[in-house]
Formats: structure tokens, C-alpha cells, sequence
């Protein structure tokens, strides 16, 4: 079984980076950033395009901003996320 993480808890490294590039994002990213940083959980339920309307930028903002976290892409940064978001129960 899968238990999901509360908001606060350590959400381990995919949030940690985002965190880490924030200071060097562009005005786009860093809104994108911002929004991602404040609902972790929503984002893996999401489209690019659902996220990008959400975070008023393009869908190309958040496929670069994916791909300065270290991931191939949006999907890439979905799944690590939701990885970090879950986590078994013992």
C-alpha cells in the first residue's frame, strides 16, 4: 500500500531542487516554480497544458524548467515527483 505525504513533511529531491535554482530562474520559470513549490500534489494530476494555464506561462517554460531540475521533460519531473509524494507504508 501507498501512503501520500502531508503538505511540510520532506518531499525529498525533486522539490529540493527546485528549491536549489530558484534564485537563478527567469521571471516565467520562477512563477512556475512558485506555483509547483505550493501544490506538489496537484501537479502530478496535470497536463503540461493544465500546469502551464495555471502558472499563466507557456508550455515551454515548464518543459525548460523540467529540464534544469536534471529531468528529460515534464513527464520525467511528474514521476519524480510522485515518488517523492508516496511513499510505502510499513
Amino acid at each position: 500500500m501507498l501512503n501520500v505525504k502531508h503538505a511540510g513533511q520532506n518531499l525529498g529531491g525533486t522539490l529540493v531542487r527546485l528549491r536549489s535554482v530558484f534564485p537563478s530562474l527567469k521571471q516565467a520559470e520562477a512563477r512556475a516554480a512558485a506555483w509547483m513549490l505550493d501544490n506538489p500534489q496537484e501537479i502530478i494530476h496535470m497536463t503540461i497544458t493544465e500546469l502551464a494555464d495555471q502558472c499563466g506561462v507557456a508550455e515551454a517554460t515548464i518543459v525548460r524548467l523540467s529540464k534544469k531540475l536534471g529531468y528529460n521533460g515534464f513527464q520525467d519531473l511528474k514521476i519524480a515527483l510522485a515518488r517523492d509524494l508516496v511513499e510505502p507504508l510499513k
